[in-house]
Formats: C-alpha cells, sequence, structure tokens
C-alpha cells in the first residue's frame, strides 16, 4: 500500500477451478488498483463494502465469494482487519516460556455479493514480534478422511501448532499432513493458506 502499510487478504469463490478463478482475478485486480470508488483502502471494512456493491450475484452469473482483508501498520504493529463470512484468520503469539497463545480473528459479515444492504466492521489488534499468523479458505480443513468424517477446524488448528515446532518447515510441512489425512488421490476443494511473520525489525 506503501511503506508503513502491508494489505492482507484472501477470497474463496464460491465452485470450483476456473469457473471460481476468473472472477477472483477480477477481484485482485480491483484491490490491487485500488479503483472501487469513494473507498478508503486503510479501513477493511470500507473495503469490504465497497466489494459488495460491486460484485452482486446478480450481476456476476449467481457467483459469491467470502474474503478476509485485514491491514498492517508496520510502524505501529496494529493489524486492522474485517471480514465477509470468511473462515477466521489464526495468530500463533509464543509467550515467555515459548508457549503459543492462539488468537481467532474473526469478524460477523455476509459473503461479498449475497445481499446489497450487507455491513462490516472493523477490529484491530496489536501484533507482537514473532507471531505468525495464517489466513486460509474453508478447503483446507474440510477434507473427508478415511472414517468418512471431516477434518475439521479444530483438528487443522490442531495441525496448525504442530508444525511450529522443531522449526519445520510449517506450510510443506502442513499440506503433506493434510494430503496424508485425505481419502482422494487429489484435494477435493480448492484450498489456499497464507504464512505471515512478524519479525521485530519488520
Amino acid at each position: 500500500m506503501d511503506n508503513d502499510h502491508l494489505a492482507l487478504y484472501l477470497l474463496d469463490v464460491s465452485g470450483h477451478g476456473l469457473r471460481a478463478a476468473l472472477p477472483a482475478l477480477a477481484v485482485i485486480n480491483l484491490l490491487r488498483s485500488q479503483n472501487l470508488s469513494q473507498v478508503d483502502y486503510y479501513q477493511p471494512n470500507q473495503v469490504l463494502t465497497g466489494l459488495n456493491k460491486t460484485f452482486q450475484m446478480t450481476d456476476t452469473n449467481d457467483k459469491y465469494f467470502t474474503i478476509w482483508y485485514g491491514v498492517y501498520n508496520c510502524k505501529s504493529r496494529q493489524l486492522s482487519y474485517a471480514s465477509a463470512g470468511h473462515p477466521p484468520a489464526i495468530l500463533l503469539t509464543p509467550n515467555s516460556e515459548q508457549e503459543l497463545i492462539e488468537t481467532q480473528l474473526k469478524n460477523p459479515g455476509l459473503p461479498v455479493g449475497m445481499f446489497p444492504e450487507a455491513k462490516y466492521v472493523n477490529k484491530s489488534l496489536l501484533i507482537d514480534s514473532l507471531s505468525k499468523l495464517y489466513v486460509f479458505s474453508d478447503g483446507i480443513y474440510e477434507i473427508e478422511q478415511e472414517d468418512g468424517t471431516m477434518i475439521g477446524l479444530s483438528h487443522f488448528l490442531s495441525m496448525l501448532r504442530d508444525c511450529q515446532k522443531d522449526n519445520l518447515p510449517s506450510l510443506d510441512w502442513l499440506i503433506n499432513r493434510l494430503q496424508s489425512s485425505n481419502i482422494r488421490e487429489k484435494f477435493y476443494d480448492d484450498l489456499s493458506i497464507v504464512e505471515v511473520t512478524f519479525k521485530e525489525s519488520f
């Protein structure tokens, strides 16, 4: 965004494959160009409101999408965020005993495109050094296991904590672990995950 602010976001369009990818590209291009009218891009709730006005299902072949959108101030270490029907982002923060404190960053809000009058709310918090932020789509935990059950969010979060141990290459380890639990040869749903590490000098 500028030298002091970083936009962090992940969106998940309804459907699979190319039919979902093309609308996602349109959204990403609009966010990068910052061409939403009358929107302060430093206010996540305004960004989601602007997207919701632009991408209504009646104009996008009945496509809607969820999105988690945050703005990080590198100087103040404050993260502001809003969500439109997206899974909570997860913040893992080591305490003085090197234990991981888990914080779920979730906000109320309907998926973008469903209702023109949908409202979105900002929340904010200060980020400690060496914290890690994970933003992901629901496809990463809606994976069927051999016993017919889904991995589920709570089990996925347990995996997420496990991959912080012993300096494992966390995302590679995590994806391999998910695939080993998957009853199918390939992932059924599209899945995405973003990992951000907040270093002391960031």
